[in-house]
């Protein structure tokens, strides 16, 4: 989402997604979700040139190795500032 849609657009789908859960019975902790967030950050960490690739093709000219790296960066800084 982060790549594609933007910060905002990643934020905003959590927020929503955590609000989705608070009004159903099933009780969730979202106080991990930083460890979480940095856990799902390793799989791309090693395949962001591969992975930035395939959006140009797709008409994502704007989605470049540098900008996903720097996408990448960001969202690890902010996992570790919610810690």
């Amino acid at each position: 989402i982060l790549w594609i849609f933007g910060r905002d657009a990643m934020q905003e789908f959590t927020h929503h997604y955590q609000s989705m859960m608070h009004q159903t019975s099933v009780a969730i902790d979202f106080t991990n979700l930083p460890y979480w967030d940095l856990n799902a950050a390793l799989r791309p960490a090693s395949a962001i040139a591969e992975w930035a690739t395939v959006y140009p093709p797709w008409g994502r000219a704007d989605i470049t190795e540098e900008t996903m790296r720097a996408g990448h960066k960001w969202f690890i800084t902010q996992a570790f500032k919610a810690l």
